[in-house]
């Protein structure tokens, strides 16, 4: 089974360098699919600096919408980490993650991995460059 015909793999949100503000990512559309996780990834931090990852959903693209689930933060100092937040059957139509960071933090963008596509195969964003290898069983 091929992982990239069961998934949508989108960049949204770009890298950000140190001391910048923190926008949210852009949203995804969850209509055709049961569920998204949202990967981060923590660059450099300060000794004392600290980052937060948390979801928010909207019934619309245009709404700041609300806050959904728990918060993934870092703990102070932390460098080179991933955040990962899986939201399951989201409540609402339209999902995204929001970063909260300390001054001194480079934060790497976030992709979102849309699973559980209502129909298949699923068809990657123009923005991914996606190729399918052969797979190859080995017998040892």
């Amino acid at each position: 089974m091929s992982l990239l015909k069961n998934v949508q793999v989108s960049a949204v949100q770009a890298p950000l360098a140190s001391g910048g503000t923190d926008p949210a990512s852009s949203y995804v559309d969850m209509q055709a699919f049961e569920g998204v996780m949202f990967v981060g990834y923590l660059g450099t931090a300060g000794s004392t600096d600290v980052c937060t990852f948390r979801l928010w959903a909207s019934t619309s693209t245009s709404s700041t919408g609300t806050v959904i689930g728990a918060a993934v933060s870092s703990s102070a100092g932390e460098d080179d980490k991933l955040f990962c937040i899986d939201e399951y059957k989201p409540i609402k139509r339209y999902v995204k993650c929001h970063l909260t960071r300390s001054a001194a933090v480079e934060y790497g963008g976030t992709i979102a991995i849309q699973y559980g596509p209502h129909s298949k195969p699923t068809a990657q964003t123009a923005a991914m460059f996606a190729a399918t290898a052969a797979v190859r069983v080995s017998s040892t």
